[in-house]
Formats: structure tokens, C-alpha cells, sequence
């Protein structure tokens, strides 16, 4: 089933709870557990109301909040959504392998020590133009060397054959200060400092 979000719905049943959910609960009530619900009238009122809330700056979808794919699929369907924050960076070359337009930006939302998913992002160049992979740490930069080693010169000036693709990476920083924190603590890099002197080590 395709599912259409175009539209944004006049109606907001879930703003009655007292039938809403006995409504749900009763759809469900012969299915076998475990069972996930999605109103769809909900999901499309949500994504319409942060499209307006945007104001034309562009929205990533976290898929690892979403696990349906053909939610995933109709909400990048809605003009104002665009690229992915995936949860692992398998789930990431899964989505970015299907071909589709919508899955060409796909920001890897942890870092990751996945050695076998590095190795194929690195020798991919569709995947290593669709995926960026999130560190904060250079000793993940050094596992990326380590699976997959930099084209070296061979002597005679010719390249080796197996040649790795530039793998595109975004540096997660923590938003925390001494008092107040506006995100998760995600990350342990929060020094401004740091950071720079990160962005500069890391641009090769």
C-alpha cells in the first residue's frame, strides 16, 4: 500500500482521545502482538504542520525514529522534506542502494565501527556519494584507514587497483555548555576550540 500524504487533513480525531484510541485498540484486537499502529491522518497533519513551522528550510528525516519504509518513502514524497538521518550505517546502504532520488542524502546519525558496511561504503561511489558518516573522534577516521587504506602511488607511478572512494564524514558536536544543554548528550566534543581544530585536522 502507497501512501499519500499530500493532502493535509481537515479533520484531528486523535484530539479525542476518549474514542481515538479505543478505536486503534479495537482495529488491532485480533491481530497478533507485537503490532504497530500509525494514524495516518496524524502522520500527515505532523509532517504539514513542520513544513509550516520550517518555512521553506529543508527538514531531514530520522529513520531511526521512523522504521517503516513506506512512511519513510511518503514523507520525502512532500516537497519541503529532504535526506535521511539513519540509525546504523547498514540501514544507511540499504536505503541508499535502492536507486531512489529521495535517498540520495543520508547522514548516518551515530558513528560506527560496522568494519564489513565501511568496507562497501568505501569501494562504492554511488554509496560514497549518497552517505555521510558522523564521528567525533579520530580514532573512527583511523578505523576507516584500517578497512579501508587510502589508493597509495606504487613505485612505478601507477595507482593500485583497489581504489577507495572519498567518504564524506560530519563531525557530531555536543550543544552542552556549563550550565545548560540543548541536545542529547550524544557526543563528548563540545570544547569550540576542539572543534575547530577537529575541522581543520579532518578536511583531507
Amino acid at each position: 500500500m502507497k501512501l499519500n500524504l499530500e493532502t493535509r487533513p481537515e479533520s484531528a480525531p486523535w484530539r479525542h482521545p476518549e474514542t481515538y484510541w479505543p478505536a486503534l485498540t479495537a482495529a488491532t484486537l485480533k491481530r497478533s502482538a507485537p503490532v504497530g499502529v500509525i494514524g495516518l491522518e496524524a502522520l500527515a497533519s505532523n509532517a504539514h504542520d513542520l513544513l509550516e513551522r520550517a518555512q521553506g528550510t529543508p527538514i531531514r528525516v530520522a529513520s531511526k525514529s521512523v522504521r517503516v519504509r513506506g512512511v519513510l518513502d511518503a514523507v520525502l514524497a512532500l516537497p519541503g522534506f529532504r535526506g535521511v538521518m539513519a540509525y546504523t550505517l547498514a540501514e544507511a546502504i540499504w536505503l541508499a542502494d535502492t536507486g531512489d532520488e529521495r535517498y540520495e542524502d543520508i547522514l548516518v546519525g551515530y558513528p560506527t565501527a560496522d568494519r564489513t558496511a565501511i568496507a562497501r561504503l568505501a569501494s562504492d561511489e554511488k554509496l560514497a556519494a549518497r552517505i555521510t558518516l558522523m564521528v567525533d573522534d579520530i580514532a573512527q577516521l583511523v578505523l576507516v584507514d584500517a578497512v579501508a587504506p587510502r589508493m597509495r602511488a606504487m613505485n612505478s607511478g601507477s595507482r593500485s587497483s583497489s581504489t577507495r572512494r572519498t567518504v564524506r564524514r560530519c563531525s557530531g558536536i555536543s550543544a552542552c555548555g556549563a550550565r545548560r544543554c540543548t541536545n542529547p548528550r550524544r557526543s563528548s566534543r563540545s570544547r569550540p576550540r576542539w572543534c575547530a581544530g577537529r575541522a581543520s585536522g579532518w578536511s583531507g
